[in-house]
């Protein structure tokens, strides 16, 4: 069984909690999962989750994984990237989501973004902070 941690964000507030099943997290309005992967995985298997950003540390979707969603489809959240220990470390990410999610150097959302839509197997920025919705 996977040990994952989950943040929940709410109107623009982050919340920490933990769970020890990713089915419990994808119930969540906002989660991050722990994941790793030794090699290159093919999007679709490296994100699982509708609706769902998510963010590795290797490029190839590969390495640890922070996947974040919003609480419903019509509510954009800023998630400071630097308070969940992924300031700097995305390196590839897979948008799942039928929006696009956007990558900030800041940990306020703000400055200009990175774009992220369907899947980018290298970043050209590590990014501070995500907008989702």
């Amino acid at each position: 069984m996977l040990a994952t941690t989950g943040v929940l964000a709410k109107s623009g507030r982050v919340l920490a909690g933990a769970a020890t099943l990713a089915g419990l997290l994808l119930a969540a309005p906002a989660a991050a999962h722990a994941h790793s992967a030794d090699s290159a995985d093919d999007p679709a298997t490296a994100c699982p989750f509708s609706r769902t950003l998510c963010l590795f540390d290797s490029t190839g979707y590969t390495g640890a994984r922070f996947a974040v969603q919003s609480r419903s489809p019509s509510e954009t959240v800023c998630v400071d990237l630097v308070a969940h220990g992924w300031g700097d470390r995305a390196r590839s990410a897979v948008n799942t989501g039928t929006r696009a999610a956007h990558l900030y150097s800041s940990s306020d959302c703000t400055g200009t973004p990175v774009t992220v839509t369907g899947a980018a197997s290298s970043l050209p920025l590590q990014g501070g902070s995500v907008r989702v919705s």
